[in-house]
């Protein structure tokens, strides 16, 4: 990837407030193609507001987005799911009485895919069952995701995001509840999907799992931008030991507070 690539989502400015409460105080952030970046911060620094405002759950007081070079601000959710920004939450959403193919056949339906061109530069499959395989979720196809174990059912909730061919996959703590072995199946997905062209923007409080995945990582500290920097960066920056930490390896810290 050239440093000079514009970036494919960039948010500027961003402020939202509740009330007399300011969540976010003019965040920005930008994703480059093909990339992973890490959206990290203690619970309450503003990153699953971020994440609604981006995505048009929520509307932001001020600030723009910007979307493969075009302005989106205001635009509801499902008009930016569909120009290919599609996003999962912290809560499963699925269709419990469907098999974990017919959820994936059933996202797909639902993504609309006809109503947007898929990017020729992206070797993502659309076809159900490879979304599954690339899941690591063959051998879950056809069990029932209402009693699917809570750890399948969030791999599968990625697989189905992933069935809508978007151009950026935004995870809201993809990470919490699964168990080691699934998390070594999502950190595979997650890099195959940049294999493959993909692009994705998480957050997560699991450093060990973001640490070694993220090509760049945001850290957000009481609703504004704190640091930005590699992984590496991240992790000798005097700022985010100070404001996170105290002391000790950020890699076996969890960002909670």
């Amino acid at each position: 990837m050239g440093s000079d690539q514009p970036p494919l989502l960039r948010a500027e400015g961003i402020t939202k407030t509740f009330g007399a409460v300011r969540a976010l105080n003019g965040v920005s952030i930008s994703v480059t193609k093909g990339r992973i970046l890490g959206l990290i911060g203690p619970n309450g620094s503003g990153k699953t507001t971020l994440f609604h405002c981006i995505s048009g759950f929520l509307p932001m007081t001020s600030g723009q987005v910007i979307w493969q070079g075009q302005r989106v601000t205001g635009r509801r959710p499902e008009v930016l799911a569909r120009l290919g920004l599609v996003r999962t939450f912290q809560h499963v959403m699925m269709f419990p009485e469907l098999t974990v193919l017919e959820g994936v056949e059933r996202a797909q339906q639902c993504g609309s895919r006809r109503l947007r061109n898929i990017p020729e530069d992206t070797s993502l499959p659309t076809d159900p069952g490879e979304i599954i395989e690339l899941a690591g979720l063959g051998a879950r196809r056809d069990q029932t995701m209402g009693v699917a174990p809570y750890g399948i059912q969030r791999l599968a909730n990625v697989a189905m995001a992933l069935a809508t061919a978007p151009d950026l996959l935004m995870l809201d703590e993809p990470v919490a509840g699964l168990h080691p072995e699934e998390s070594v199946l999502l950190d595979a997905l997650l890099r195959r999907i940049r294999d493959l062209g993909g692009t994705t923007l998480i957050i997560d409080h699991n450093m060990p799992f973001l640490m070694p995945l993220c090509d760049r990582i945001s850290v957000l500290d009481a609703g504004e931008n704190l640091f930005e920097g590699s992984p590496a960066e991240v992790r000798a920056s005097e700022a985010v030991a100070e404001v996170y930490l105290g002391s000790g390896d950020i890699e076996n810290v969890s960002l909670r507070r």
